[in-house]
């Protein structure tokens, strides 16, 4: 596989993780999240909050750092093997989660929502190749 090649799967990975943290960002709005947080705990909903907005920030800044450092990370470098690998790893389990977890059968019948878990599954597996490439490239 062409370093070129890698380089650029990385890139659309960075942009994938760009767009799956922006789409962060509507979850309140898109899943009636303010009816749902109103019936659960303040301190519950302080610490929802946190997870979700920590996960949009650090989706958003991986996907900075894979589109800026595609390059190095796309290198046979200890360092950027183990980064890909964790990204890899995590991309492959959070497909799997989807594919499990949020069968059509067991969310709402919507075909919006029903759309949006088809696309999700479709990126986590570009997210989990893309960041396995370099890995496979190296071997």
């Amino acid at each position: 596989m062409s370093g070129t090649l890698v380089e650029g799967g990385l890139q659309i990975a960075g942009g994938i993780s760009l767009i799956i943290g922006l789409g962060h960002t509507a979850f309140y709005r898109m899943f009636g999240w303010k009816r749902d947080l109103a019936r659960i705990s303040p301190l519950n909903v302080k610490i929802l909050m946190t997870i979700h907005i920590a996960t949009t920030i650090l989706l958003l800044f991986l996907g900075v750092l894979t589109i800026r450092f595609s390059s190095q990370l796309s290198q046979n470098t200890e360092i950027a093997s183990s980064i890909c690998l964790a990204l890899s790893l995590f991309w492959g389990w959070r497909l799997i989660w989807q594919v499990i977890y949020f069968r059509p059968s067991t969310i709402e019948h919507d075909n919006k929502l029903l759309m949006l878990h088809y696309s999700l599954i479709t990126m986590f597996g570009v997210l989990a190749i893309a960041y396995a490439a370099p890995l496979i490239a190296s071997s």
